[in-house]
């Protein structure tokens, strides 16, 4: 009885380490190649100088596309964006502006002059006040 609770707990071990291990190991083994193109790294939109709001805004103005901007701007933290100056700050906003996507425009239905249809089907009203004659009771 005691080999059995042994093997038993043993293969259950070895199922949840072998269900463990690939998922942990997937997860912290992150690769850069499975990002969108188009869109910087994780690596490459946090800033190597946080001290410097001059780099800090070359490389908000070397990007390319909203997405890539909004990517550098989430990972760099909101102590660096107040180190901007007045005008770098509003170059910065015009260059989201910018690079910002066109809203769609608004969807409108068109008005029809075409008249509803009275419809064809009748339902006629039933009164079930006098349907039938109650019976007598039924004694058993």
């Amino acid at each position: 009885m005691k080999k059995k609770k042994t093997l038993g707990l043993l293969l259950g071990l070895v199922l949840v380490l072998g269900a463990a291990i690939p998922g942990t190991l997937a997860v912290s083994a992150g690769t850069a190649g499975d990002e969108p193109a188009g869109q910087a790294s994780s690596a490459e939109a946090r800033p190597t100088d946080e001290s410097s709001p001059d780099s800090l805004f070359d490389r908000l103005m070397k990007c390319e596309t909203y997405e890539e901007l909004m990517v550098m701007m989430e990972a760099v933290p909101e102590e660096a964006f107040t180190m901007l100056t007045a005008e770098q700050a509003a170059q910065v906003e015009e260059k989201i502006l910018a690079l910002e996507p066109q809203p769609l425009p608004e969807f409108v239905l068109e008005e029809t002059s075409d008249e509803p249809v009275p419809s064809e089907i009748f339902y006629p009203t039933v009164n079930f006040d006098n349907v039938a004659p109650f019976g007598a009771p039924v004694a058993g």
